[in-house]
């Protein structure tokens, strides 16, 4: 033990501080542990700087332990061991020691002490030497405690107290907060300067098509393979002209309506969801939202946006309806959609492969499988369907018994 803490002076019943040193917390009645080992330094006051921790007894010890010899620091207490007093953990490089409150505040002085900790290496990595000075040992002095040497090349660098204790920890994370907010700055103005770009992608592009558009009506400019690959890829680039509040104004949900529905329908969208019919199935909103989004390419719709854009289809006669399930799942499907038609379908299904589940109906149809749940759900009101709650979960057979 004697090898790792250092004899400190004492002035005025407390531990004699070095320049810009200020204690930050104290507690009484405090052990030394050298291991699981009771020591005879007992019942002292415990100190805590932004340096070090210093041990005292008076009117003569005083032992300190500098924060740069600690590689980590435990707060630890005995299992089954009621009658035992907390302590914290002190792990060095070659041996650990333990600090023992036998009045409590143990936690208190932990977190001080892993801040004041954490600070000091924060300091040091900063590759500035360190501005603790160890005090001169006096030989003559009856504590038999041998110090250990720290180097120290640079004086001028001195501790900060505004870094400490609770204001110090407000104003690291004030600076934080706007080195934070710079950052984000420099990121938004980058991405503006993208999107300009893109926009100047989209009309090239657009030009690009117009161009193709007009080679293709002359009949006697034949129209290469390169170019006819190039033209489908600027039609998969999504909307040419999306709508925008700029451009619609008060008309905006009306014509995004408009644009939506025709958006739909050209690009056969409800077909995809695993429906035989053209244009004739539904989606979830949600899964509408990402795909739509994708295809305005930059101008970006917000949700309600689009659920307002939804509830326009049938005041505008447009050929799609929104509508929402009892579970309060939303979807947008074909006017010319009903139960019976859908119960169809499922029933197709089930005298083709037998039985099936929520998943099995979603790996079929390649839906999401809370869109399949909702389909079979509703196709059972219509009492085409039967289910059979097994531990495996709900499975759905064709209805032969009460028609």
């Amino acid at each position: 033990m004697e090898t790792f803490f250092k004899k400190t002076n004492i002035e005025n019943g407390k531990p004699q501080l070095i320049a810009n040193e200020l204690i930050i917390y104290l507690v009484e009645n405090v052990t030394i542990y050298d291991g699981e080992q009771k020591t005879s330094y007992q019942n002292g006051v415990l100190y805590l700087t932004p340096f070090r921790v210093v041990w005292v007894l008076l009117p003569t010890i005083a032992l300190s332990l500098s924060h740069e010899q600690i590689l980590k620091i435990e707060s630890y207490q005995k299992m089954f061991a009621i009658s035992s007093s907390p302590k914290i953990n002190i792990i060095l490089p070659q041996k650990s020691f333990k600090f023992s409150f036998h009045q409590g505040k143990r936690d208190e002085f932990y977190n001080h002490y892993l801040l004041s900790i954490q600070k000091r290496k924060e300091f040091l990595s900063q590759n500035q030497p360190p501005p603790y000075i160890p005090l001169t040992n006096n030989s003559n002095n009856n504590n038999n405690v041998i110090t250990t040497n720290i180097n120290n090349n640079n004086n001028n660098d001195r501790f900060d107290s505004s870094k400490a204790g609770i204001s110090g920890v407000l104003k690291t994370i004030n600076d934080k907060t706007q080195q934070t907010d710079k950052i984000l700055n420099e990121a938004f103005s980058d991405l503006n300067a993208l999107m300009d770009k893109a926009k100047d992608m989209v009309t090239l592009s657009e030009k690009l098509r117009i161009t193709l558009d007009k080679k293709t009506k002359d009949s006697s400019t034949a129209i290469t393979e390169e170019e006819d690959e190039f033209k489908s890829f600027l039609l998969q680039m999504g909307i040419e002209s999306p709508v925008t509040k700029k451009t619609a104004g008060s008309q905006y949900h009306n014509e995004l309506s408009r644009q939506l529905s025709e958006w739909i329908i050209q690009k056969q969208v409800l077909t995809r969801q695993g429906t035989k019919s053209i244009n004739c199935g539904m989606i979830l909103l949600s899964d509408l939202y990402c795909i739509f989004n994708r295809a305005r390419g930059i101008e970006l719709i917000s949700p309600d946006d689009l659920y307002r854009a939804c509830l326009q289809f049938e005041i505008l006669q447009l050929p799609l309806r929104l509508r929402k399930f009892d579970s309060g799942v939303i979807i947008v499907q074909s006017q010319y959609e009903n139960d019976e038609q859908m119960a169809k379908e499922i029933l197709d299904i089930i005298t083709e492969k037998g039985p099936i589940t929520a998943f099995d109906l979603s790996k079929i149809q390649q839906i999401s499988l809370s869109l399949s749940t909702e389909k079979l759900l509703a196709s059972e009101k219509t009492g085409k369907l039967c289910r059979d709650e097994t531990i495996e979960g709900i499975r759905f057979f064709d209805n032969n018994i009460f028609i």
